[in-house]
């Protein structure tokens, strides 16, 4: 097929997606959602596993407010994490140039030394730059492996 002959349209679903992939507000609507959900997530498997011994001290109606007010906080901090994350990445992605795996890796291991600092200082801000960066990694090769990499 030639770039004269005449070209099938483009289905406007993968359209989106390449203008998504490409987007710094695309990219940080998908941390923040993907993060919320994600803290709900972890919330509501936590309040399930400790759900039997915490409904007989306070009812079925308060423990599922309890459950989702929690959830509701946890999914906000994993959004808030999101954010941050998604705004690293595409900073580093704007000053190199590049779109590569060292972007989120650089960006985990960022945000993972502030955490570290805020907790125990200079222990805390190597061990959470060490961990923030090995778990980048580790995702990004998930992510490549599931065919849903970036770059």
């Amino acid at each position: 097929m030639s770039l004269l002959e005449p070209q099938p349209p483009v289905d406007p679903t993968q359209e989106f997606m390449l203008w998504a992939k490409d987007c710094t507000l695309a990219t940080a609507s998908m941390n923040v959602a993907g993060g919320y959900v994600m803290g709900c997530a972890f919330s509501m498997f936590g309040s399930m596993i400790s759900a039997e011994t915490a409904t007989q001290c306070m009812g079925t109606a308060d423990f599922f407010k309890y459950s989702m007010r929690s959830a509701h906080r946890l999914g906000a901090n994993f959004a808030y994490f999101g954010f941050l994350f998604g705004g690293i990445e595409v900073a580093l992605e704007k000053r190199r140039g590049k779109k590569d795996m060292w972007n989120p890796t650089a960006a985990g291991a960022i945000l993972g030394a502030g955490y570290g600092w805020r907790s125990m200082k200079m222990t805390g801000l190597v061990g959470g730059a060490v961990a923030g960066g090995a778990f980048s990694i580790l995702f990004e090769k998930l992510m490549d492996a599931l065919g849903f990499a970036q770059h």
